[in-house]
């Protein structure tokens, strides 16, 4: 592998979602309002270019990245700073058609791909944005998203390497967010599930600061190959349940 590339990289533009998932894995069902600044953006990604020349695929995302007032700015400064990588704006297609022609405009001019999440209850209303975005001339994927899965434990597994293997083996889901890389997306938003339920006693997640001091590639793709804590509090392959609207309750992301 060269270790000036990074494969993948998720970047949330919001916590929060218009959808309300039990379960959801990266807890927006949990989250407030939560918007991640223009500049933020920037300059963690610039950070990032200094170790990495090439992302393969670099996902917006959120909770729903539609929900932030300035989603269009994100495109240009993406593509400005990895211009050969495949970028993806990752949506659940709601508020597609409310935006005008100059956001689809954008997506265009910036090479910016969208992909849409639909949910079993919702798969009605996919023909709607599948139509816009053809309209558009916009390239698009659909997934559809038919469960999900309990996978936390308050009890430590001690199951860290096990359950970062067994996670790598069904997805490779390094997380950027407020100047650290994370292993996935879950662990980069911890913090929300933990305020939710006030659970104290369980370790944050650590994340590597892409601003510190000796930082080169190697040592961040050597880190997020590593566990972290918190994943010997994490276990996919758990109980699967069919895609509901959440009721908050802690026992959704329980084993």
């Amino acid at each position: 592998m060269n270790s000036n590339y990074l494969n993948y990289l998720e970047i949330h533009l919001v916590d929060h979602c218009n959808l309300n998932c039990k379960g959801c894995g990266h807890f927006s069902s949990l989250s407030p309002p939560s918007f991640l600044s223009l500049n933020e953006f920037k300059d963690d990604l610039t950070e990032l270019k200094k170790h990495f020349e090439g992302i393969g695929q670099l996902r917006l995302m959120g909770g729903e990245p539609l929900l932030h007032p300035n989603c269009i700015d994100f495109f240009q400064i993406a593509r400005s700073i990895y211009k050969d990588s495949r970028i993806s704006l990752v949506t659940n297609g709601i508020l597609l058609p409310k935006f005008d022609k100059t956001f689809f405009d954008k997506l265009k001019e910036q090479s910016i791909e969208v992909q849409i999440t639909f949910y079993s209850d919702l798969h009605q209303k996919i023909t709607i944005y599948t139509e816009i975005l053809e309209r558009n001339g916009i390239n698009f994927q659909i997934e559809g998203k038919t469960d999900f899965k309990k996978h936390l434990k308050l009890e430590d597994l001690h199951l860290g390497i096990e359950a970062i293997n067994k996670c790598r083996i069904n997805s490779y889901c390094p997380a950027l967010k407020n100047g650290k890389i994370y292993q996935c997306s879950g662990l980069a938003n911890f913090e929300i599930f933990k305020n939710q339920y006030n659970l104290k006693s369980l370790p944050e997640a650590i994340g590597y600061n892409i601003y510190g001091d000796n930082v080169d590639s190697n040592s961040i793709l050597d880190f997020i190959n590593k566990p972290d804590p918190l994943c010997s509090h994490c276990y996919y392959g758990a109980e699967s349940f069919p895609w509901e609207v959440s009721k908050q309750n802690i026992s959704e992301w329980l084993i």
